[in-house]
């Protein structure tokens, strides 16, 4: 039943309209599958680079705490020991962004084979599944 202008919209609707280009197509169940099996890997990449990250972070402030504390009992003494602690904490914060950059590229890395290995199985799936089907209809024709 199509839905008039006076017809809310429901959740079913949705859930039709998004189920309708995998299931049209004889490759949809093969297509979606991978593909959700693709998302959930790459949730998990994600999670494992933020865990890191924050980690990281954590740290990051932590050390930036104890540096404050490090440079204000040093400015009694001398500038050059605040600017020492300042350089010693600058130079652990470059290695933390190092860090966040080479995590980032792996992750993403891994997210990109993720994506090509689920594409390229949900190929070879549909390929076996179009040869069966060809084998089959050639074995029903007449001769």
């Amino acid at each position: 039943m199509a839905r008039t202008k006076k017809t809310p919209a429901t959740q079913t609707d949705g859930i039709a309209a998004f189920q309708a280009p995998f299931l049209a197509a004889p490759a949809g169940e093969h297509l979606a599958l991978h593909f959700w099996q693709a998302q959930e890997g790459i949730l998990k990449e994600t999670e494992e680079f933020m865990t890191k990250w924050f980690k990281r972070r954590h740290n990051a402030t932590r050390s930036a705490l104890e540096t404050c504390a490090d440079a204000e009992a040093a400015t009694s003494q001398n500038s050059a020991s605040v600017a020492q602690a300042i350089a010693t904490w600058q130079s652990h914060s470059m290695q933390r962004i190092a860090e966040d950059a080479q995590d980032c590229a792996d992750m993403m890395s891994r997210c990109t084979a993720l994506l090509l290995n689920n594409e390229a199985e949900a190929a070879g799936e549909l390929m076996e599944d179009t040869v069966k089907s060809a084998g089959k209809a050639a074995d029903a024709m007449p001769v």
